[in-house]
């Protein structure tokens, strides 16, 4: 039981972060974002997990999976292009 526990944790300190790194610059812009993208998925998971009578855990980061997943979509269709205007300073 400990594992799912490490893995749930894991998962929480992993997903906002790389979800943060496909917009950000810079690290304080990544560090923000994945702040913000914490604490949506926690709250909004607390929500849910209220809403539906489930483990709170596991909804937290299944949400959590949803921004990243989320993330992926928005930035593959190109509606957000940070590359470019990295490319544009040099």
């Amino acid at each position: 039981m400990q594992l799912v526990g490490v893995l749930l944790i894991s998962a929480l300190f992993v997903l906002p972060n790389v979800s943060a790194m496909l917009y950000s610059r810079s690290f304080k812009q990544t560090m923000m974002l994945s702040m913000c993208f914490a604490v949506t998925a926690t709250v909004s998971g607390i929500i849910l997990s209220y809403q539906f009578d489930i483990a709170q855990s596991g909804c937290i980061v299944l949400v959590a999976a949803a921004i990243f997943v989320g993330s992926l979509i928005v930035k593959s269709s190109g509606m957000v292009k940070t590359t470019e205007i990295l490319a544009k300073r040099a």
